[in-house]
């Protein structure tokens, strides 16, 4: 018996056994894409995760440079508007939700309420260095009746 005669005597069973190596392969296939996907939300959910915590830790910085600024009465309100900027960036693209974002526009009423000289800071000029939604949010953070101006300070 030749080899050829011995494949056509075995043709059933190899193609039964190819079909079964197919059926490996795709379960293989849909575990590993599977594990793909879950790691993929994981890198996701840790980039996500960074991201707040560097939001939280220049926030602390830049709260602490603007309690030094306001005791040298030299405070920079850009330095305020471009990290909001920034945030608000975040907030937009979904990085931030609603739980996250509430405690930083409440932050940025109380920052607007309570420093006049930012209103005046935030001038045409100013302005045209920003997104125009965002000059749009600030404006409209600023017209809330908690985050108005108030008079001397």
């Amino acid at each position: 018996m030749c080899f050829f005669d011995w494949l056509k005597d075995k043709e059933n069973t190899i193609k039964r056994f190819g079909d079964f190596i197919s059926i490996i392969a795709s379960c293989a296939a849909i575990i590993l894409l599977v594990i793909t996907i879950f790691q993929i939300s994981n890198a996701a959910d840790n980039l996500k995760a960074n991201t707040i915590y560097n939001i939280a830790k220049d926030g602390r910085e830049l709260s602490a440079q603007i309690s030094e600024m306001i005791k040298s009465n030299n405070v920079k309100y850009g330095y305020v508007f471009n990290y909001v900027h920034s945030v608000w960036h975040q907030k937009r693209l979904g990085t931030l939700d609603y739980r996250m974002w509430t405690p930083i526009e409440n932050e940025t009423c109380l920052f607007l309420a309570q420093n006049p000289n930012a209103i005046s800071y935030w001038n045409d000029d100013t302005r045209k260095l920003f997104d125009p939604k965002f000059v749009e949010y600030i404006k409209k953070v600023g017209e809330r009746p908690e985050c108005k101006t108030k008079k001397g300070g």
